[in-house]
């Protein structure tokens, strides 16, 4: 062991004494010279990589910049619209910004539901109303319990004539709120069912009660773009009309008609109601 271990110091002594001082000097100014080369290249892939960051980051602040602008011009051009009615227009530049920027305008999305219910060309909606529901579901997706939003979807369930679904949910608003549009449109899908003898005692309760004239009922007349706000009395003895006509009682029909438009005179359903009765007496008498 002892010969072993005194070969090897040996051996060792011999390759430095191999070795002139000149020449280790010189070998190791090279590996210092590879070390500094390696560190060179390294120093300069970190610069090209923080220039290409920086380039990016530039890239990305100019890219965020023209979006916010077109976002802008969008927004101005939807203002404008609305303010001269042209909501097709207004549709599209909201439609367009919520592209940009689905999460930053959540509201734009009560407004395109509405709009494409209410200013949509009727027979596109009797065809499909699959953009509508689009944006009624994205909307409630961001806030299931927006009440607007679940209006407009007993509303579409109507048009879809999903008759069962729609009367679910005016029945769930109702309970919810105890707004009488809600109860309006449940008894109204009742009656349209047949269903008179219920549907009369709903609204003979409702008629029973106090009801202060300023609680109203919101009626849309898609056909004809036209959003009313009924005195809640009236409307309920409109469905009342409704009753009668379905029993034949055409003078109660008219008489009622006129009590409901001597409550609220601006009421577009009941005067168009009665002026298509006059119309069909006269021609019966033709």
């Amino acid at each position: 062991m002892k010969i072993f271990g005194a070969w090897i110091l040996c051996s060792s002594l011999i390759l430095v004494a191999c070795v002139t001082p000149k020449q280790l000097e010189e070998k190791l100014l090279a590996e210092r010279n590879a070390n500094d080369k390696k560190l060179a290249e390294i120093q300069q892939k970190l610069y090209n990589q923080r220039a290409a960051i920086a380039m990016l980051n530039d890239s990305v602040l100019n890219a965020e910049k023209r979006m916010n602008e077109t976002v802008k011009t969008g927004m101005d051009v939807y203002e404008k619209s609305v303010l001269v009615h042209d909501y097709k227009t207004a549709t599209s530049a909201l439609q367009f910004i919520t592209t940009l920027k689905p999460n930053d305008y959540i509201w734009a999305y009560d407004s395109l539901a509405f709009y494409h219910y209410f200013y949509a060309d009727v027979r596109d909606l009797t065809r499909s109303t699959y953009t509508l529901q689009y944006f009624i579901n994205k909307g409630l997706s961001l806030n299931k319990n927006n009440r607007f939003l679940l209006e407009l979807k007993a509303r579409t369930l109507l048009i879809e004539q999903d008759d069962t679904a729609s009367l679910k949910l005016f029945n769930e608003l109702f309970n919810a709120t105890s707004d009488l549009t809600y109860k309006w449109y449940a008894i109204y899908i009742e009656l349209a069912r047949n269903n008179i003898k219920s549907s009369e005692a709903e609204i003979n309760k409702i008629l029973a009660q106090e009801i202060s004239g300023l609680k109203k009922v919101r009626l849309d007349h898609l056909p004809e773009h036209i959003r009313e706000s009924v005195n809640a009395k009236a409307a309920f003895i409109y469905l009342r009309s409704i009753i009668y006509q379905s029993k034949g009682q055409y003078q109660k029909v008219a008489d009622t008609l006129k009590e409901a438009l001597k409550l609220d005179p601006n009421f577009y359903l009941a005067a168009k109601s009665l002026e298509e009765l006059k119309q069909a007496s006269q021609g019966m008498y033709r």
